[in-house]
């Protein structure tokens, strides 16, 4: 028994060198239960042949004659039993026990179970969180290279006419003027035991630095609609000066109406951002027909990006009851410092831990505020719960101001 479970354990080596590789999984489980079953069978043979020794040594000690044998206790393993207690030997018979017919399982912990390893996910399920949709909405980028930046705009074009012959040409110049990009630092803190950075699986520096990455995009999208401008908070779109709020509702019509104006001021619209409930109150105006089917895309088989008028839609609880329509291009955010992950292994040194620290520095101004409109709707103030609540886990930061 053990040497043909030995022999079939070492084909599988011997079939896995030949093809210059290791053991696969199943090729594995089943050499080890090839080697278990080796060890187990070895076992009994040589229990065997102890009790064949203690029993020789019981005649060696005697007048030579075996003395009278009766069966053991039937609960007793492993059972003996004697055929005859004549003067001539018998070989003992060696029943198994009820516990060595039971095989072995990973189902059961002393059956086998304490061995096979539970199977850890290399995968950490991220909180459902938004994503910036300002930076995704596709503002125009500037690189800054110090904490301030200006970005020269015209602001008022020449004069420029028809002109008849002999007539004086129209003059006028050109006036400019700038918007101011000042960068301001999100960071964030986690404090990690070594051990916890070494051991853990997935990876935990890789779990940490994706988890604080999305924490940040969160808040800056916060502040990119709600910053009031007090430092350390940047001035959002919907505190920006000049740019026109107009009283309406969550409907199709006033968004029309604010794409309309966007328009006028020789922009092109190609954002919406808007929250979901006002989202749903859009997505469910229905038409006044017979059918009374819904006025936005009625084709609920079609799956497309949403979409207003053309005009791509991005859902944020961070813009509130407002809508904000707006031609990105003119909408300029300032990239200081991008996201930074860095490790110090020795501030909290006699905790053995790390401090992983992450910090970005962004800036946020319109080019030109006519190309902005904010529908305040308000109308949805009190079913609008989707606005991100303030977190318990996250304390504000130090001398924020929050809208």
């Amino acid at each position: 028994m053990a040497e043909r479970r030995i022999a079939a354990a070492t084909a599988l080596l011997t079939k896995a060198d030949a093809e210059g590789r290791d053991l696969t999984e199943n090729e594995q489980r089943e050499y080890d239960g090839h080697m278990s079953q080796a060890d187990a069978a070895a076992k009994r043979g040589a229990e065997y042949r102890d009790f064949m020794q203690a029993y020789d040594g019981i005649f060696s000690q005697s007048s030579g004659a075996p003395p009278a044998m009766r069966p053991v206790v039937a609960n007793q393993p492993p059972r003996i039993e004697r055929r005859t207690a004549a003067p001539k030997r018998e070989r003992a018979i060696v029943v198994p026990s009820t516990a060595e017919y039971r095989a072995q399982a990973e189902g059961s912990d002393p059956a086998g179970g304490f061995l096979v390893p539970v199977e850890q996910s290399p995968v950490v399920v991220e909180r459902l969180a938004p994503e910036s949709v300002v930076l995704t909405a596709g503002p125009r980028l500037f690189t800054m290279h110090s904490d301030e930046m200006r970005v020269p705009k015209v602001a008022t074009g020449a004069v420029v006419g028809m002109v008849a012959e002999n007539a004086a040409i129209p003059e006028g110049n050109i006036i400019f003027a700038a918007a101011a990009l000042v960068a301001r630092k999100l960071a964030a803190l986690v404090r990690a035991s070594n051990e916890w950075l070494n051991d853990a699986i997935p990876d935990a520096r890789e779990v940490v630095e994706e988890h604080l990455l999305r924490e940040m995009a969160i808040e800056l999208d916060d502040q990119f609609f709600n910053g009031n401008g007090t430092p350390p908070n940047l001035l959002g779109i919907l505190n920006w000066p000049g740019v026109v709020s107009t009283p309406g509702t969550a409907s199709l019509t006033d968004i029309a109406a604010a794409i309309g104006r966007v328009e006028a001021a020789y922009a092109t619209p190609n954002a919406i951002f808007i929250s979901p409930a006002n989202w749903a109150a859009i997505r469910s105006e229905r038409d006044g027909g017979a059918t009374g089917g819904y006025v936005l895309q009625p084709d609920a088989a079609a799956a497309t990006r949403p979409v207003v008028f053309g005009v791509p839609v991005y859902v944020s609880g961070h813009v509130g009851t407002s809508i904000v329509v707006a031609d990105m291009k003119h909408v300029a955010v300032g990239v200081r410092d991008k996201w930074t992950v860095h490790y110090d292994p020795y501030r909290y040194s006699e905790y053995d831990q790390s401090a992983i620290r992450v910090t970005s520095r962004w800036a946020i101004a319109p080019l030109h505020t006519e190309a902005v409109q904010v529908i305040t709707t308000g109308a949805l103030a009190a079913a609008d719960a989707d606005k991100p609540a303030p977190r318990e886990d996250k304390p504000a930061p130090s001398g924020a101001a929050k809208k």
